[in-house]
């Protein structure tokens, strides 16, 4: 699964928050990449679902373990921040991300670059 439009987004954009393209000083080439915080690779989304608890039905590995699976931690809540780009990242955008997640009250980071 996918961060995807469809999905619930609790806040919007905080106002000092003036994005990638102020940075660049030119607009972002969409043809490359989106510009929505959506998962472009599903990588991030992937990694955070493995702490998450909700339940998946019907999970089976190559046809063996029919069941329910079930994320690591009880009762969690996972708010991801989308701060890498394909074509360019600054240390600060991860900066700017880590300290927007302890504004937000985070309790654990995990990281995931790739």
């Amino acid at each position: 699964m996918r961060l995807n439009p469809q999905h619930a987004i609790r806040n919007p954009l905080p106002k000092c928050w003036k994005g990638y393209e102020h940075r660049i000083g030119h607009p972002f080439d969409e043809k490359l990449e989106s510009k929505s915080p959506r998962d472009d690779e599903g990588h991030g989304t992937h990694t955070s679902t493995i702490a998450d608890s909700s339940t998946i039905s019907g999970a089976k590995f190559l046809g063996y373990a029919f069941r329910t699976a079930r994320g690591m931690v009880h009762a969690t809540q996972v708010a991801t921040h989308k701060v890498l780009s394909k074509c360019c990242t600054y240390g600060s955008d991860i900066l700017v991300g880590i300290d927007k997640a302890i504004k937000d009250e985070v309790h654990i980071l995990f990281l995931s670059f790739a």
